[in-house]
């Protein structure tokens, strides 16, 4: 691969966030607003990680989600959304249900999504060759930690695997 393209896909990588647990608003946010706030982070990715208002309706209709009380969504739906949007492409909903429901047992929502957000971005920089900030030392991963990084290894490679043929299907375009 061109050396600039991948340095392009990292740097679309390093300008990547999700908020932690805390930083996600936590005022209520009705169904479109909560769609957008969720867009807002995830646009850009290269995978199909657009969150539609039917979408979201639909997964509280099928419990991987809980009712929105007053209308109004919350940090811990939102959070689990982030979740919901990135898994989906790569395993059955059924499966995304089954994390979600047992939060890989993890005792609340903020762990989980703490959890899924460090490892999400750890394997991102490790599939793209990005050098890490922070000091890597050996640890010792539970089960329901080995069972996590392996669903956000998987969603970092279709990241990567879709940025790459967003990437080779622009460089055929252009003359």
């Amino acid at each position: 691969m061109n050396p600039d393209v991948m340095k392009n896909m990292q740097e679309q990588i390093r300008n990547f966030r999700l908020p932690h647990y805390e930083e996600i608003t936590d005022v209520g946010l009705y169904l479109d607003q909560t769609a957008r706030y969720l867009n807002s982070y995830l646009s850009g990715l290269g995978t199909d990680t657009e969150i539609t208002t039917s979408m979201i309706s639909n997964y509280v209709k099928k419990r991987l989600l809980k009712n929105p009380q007053h209308k109004l969504y919350s940090r811990e739906q939102i959070a689990l959304l982030f979740f919901i949007a990135l898994a989906k492409p790569i395993m059955s909903l059924e499966h995304v249900h089954t994390i979600a429901r047992t939060y890989c047992g993890f005792s609340n929502v903020m762990s989980f999504y703490e959890s899924f957000r460090g490892e999400l971005f750890r394997t991102l920089y490790e599939v793209f060759s990005i050098p890490a900030d922070e000091d890597s030392s050996e640890e010792t991963f539970s089960p329901d930690q080995v069972l996590i990084r392996s669903v956000v290894t998987a969603i970092a490679h279709t990241i990567y695997m879709n940025l790459c043929f967003q990437y080779l299907a622009s460089s055929e375009e252009s003359p």
